[in-house]
C-alpha cells in the first residue's frame, strides 16, 4: 500500500480513483512510449450495441462474438491450428 501511495503521489494524485489510462505509460518500441489512453481509446457507451465503435478491433470481433460461448471465432481457431504445426 505504501508503494502504491508513493506512485500515486509521484503522479500528483491523491487517491487510486484518480488513476487513469493517461497515467500508465508503455514502451511500444526502442524509441517510443505511449500512454494507455493513446493505445487503448475509450468507446462511447452503447457503441458495441449499435455495432459502430470506430475501432477496427472491436468491429472485427464483436460481429462474430456470441453470448452463448467463450469459443474463439473461426478465423482465430484457424490461426491457432497453424501455430501448432
Amino acid at each position: 500500500m505504501e508503494a502504491l501511495q508513493n506512485l500515486l503521489q509521484a503522479g500528483g494524485l491523491n487517491h487510486p480513483s484518480e488513476l487513469g489510462p493517461e497515467h500508465i505509460i508503455r514502451r511500444v518500441s526502442k524509441t517510443q512510449v505511449s500512454s494507455y489512453l493513446d493505445l487503448f481509446p475509450f468507446i462511447e457507451p452503447g457503441a458495441l450495441l449499435k455495432g459502430d465503435t470506430g475501432l477496427t478491433v472491436f468491429n472485427k470481433y464483436w460481429g462474430v462474438s456470441s453470448p452463448d460461448s467463450f469459443a474463439p471465432p473461426e478465423f482465430v481457431s484457424k490461426l491457432r491450428e497453424t501455430k501448432l504445426r
